[in-house]
């Protein structure tokens, strides 16, 4: 909706505006209610600015005239720029054909078929409130669970409000991982200062992980992002019991008050039965095996863009040999599709 140079203007006058005044209490002024209830207290004037004019901002057409307008001509009235900003902001854009991030089948260069169901899990964490905010994602070795992490992270670069903060436990990685590695690795996937970090002292365990999990919280609130917690990995096998224990607390902050909003937790090989959250609230898929048909549509349509005479029917004869169908290894599929990208360019 805005430049960034209008974006600039209209900052820089709201600061002017808040240097000698309550500032939370001077932009509620020009918010409808809806939005008050979302500008973070206890903030610097410079980031309740920014906040302040993001919310406007996104919340976009929804009334007549735009937040956004009312907003700055409330808090900064008789000024011709912010006029000639409202002017042009008035009437929405004419709409334009965006492709759907959660349909792409090519991320980057790297191949992501099927997974309907995945897709419809990860659309619906778009919503404001949504009745699963956690997604659980299981399947063998080789399924093609932290390819998702690929598709998150395609997603977050259409949505940019989002951040993506994927944390991967490596094998045999485990027993290094603590409560507080795990929450330090968020947080400065966040932006925060790890030096921060709640320590356990005399606190028991229970208290303690509470206390990370608030931490992690508090520190997301704070930095005006959205945050998808991505934690890959975190299998029976590899997750130390304090861990466990800090992940369900994170799960509970996560799913309550402000920040079931704003945030959501996506957990990659991992027994969500160990979560205590109300039943329906985790949305959870194991990676069903990959039917041919998606393979033949994509080599197809592959093919059909290149520059030179290929042939389909060889190339799906070659990618198929030796995999099942459906096919369940889809780190070797990736392999051999990726190959294919790479000739076809």
């Amino acid at each position: 909706m805005l430049t960034a140079q209008e974006r600039e203007y209209i900052e820089g006058r709201l600061l002017d505006l808040v240097a000698n005044l309550p500032a939370r209490m001077t932009l509620l002024a020009g918010m409808p209610q809806a939005l008050k209830l979302r500008l973070n207290e206890g903030k610097p004037p410079y980031l309740l600015v920014k906040e302040a004019v993001t919310l406007c901002e996104e919340d976009g057409y929804n009334i007549t005239p735009p937040t956004l307008c009312t907003f700055i001509t409330i808090l900064i009235p008789n000024d011709e720029t912010i006029k000639s900003i409202c002017t042009r902001i008035l009437l929405p854009p004419p709409a334009s054909v965006v492709a759907d991030p959660f349909e792409a089948v090519l991320l980057g260069r790297l191949p992501f078929l099927g997974r309907p169901t995945a897709r419809a899990y990860l659309r619906s964490l778009l919503q404001d409130l949504p009745s699963q905010p956690i997604v659980v994602i299981n399947g063998t070795r080789g399924a093609g669970k932290t390819y998702t992490t690929e598709l998150i992270d395609h997603v977050c670069r259409t949505h940019q409000i989002i951040n993506s903060c994927h944390v991967e436990l490596k094998p045999e990685q485990g027993p290094s991982i603590g409560p507080a590695e795990l929450a330090g690795d968020i947080v400065t996937l966040m932006g925060g200062d790890t030096s921060l970090i709640p320590k356990q002292g005399v606190t028991n365990l229970e208290r303690w992980t509470q206390e990370l999990a608030n931490w992690v919280s508090l520190v997301a609130k704070n930095s005006g992002s959205k945050h998808w917690i991505v934690l890959d990995g975190f299998s029976n096998g590899e997750l130390r019991q304090d861990t466990l224990l800090f992940i369900v607390k994170l799960a509970h902050v996560l799913t309550s008050g402000v920040a079931r909003r704003l945030h959501r937790l996506i957990l990659l090989d991992f027994d969500h039965t160990a979560l205590p959250v109300p039943p329906g609230s985790i949305a959870h898929e194991t990676i069903p095996g990959l039917s041919r048909a998606f393979v033949t549509n994509f080599v197809n349509d592959l093919v059909a863009r290149s520059a030179g005479g290929l042939d389909a029917q060889a190339i799906l004869t070659q990618i198929a040999e030796g995999l099942a169908d459906p096919i369940s290894d889809l780190r070797e599929l990736g392999k051999r599709l990726n190959d294919l990208i790479e000739v076809v360019g």
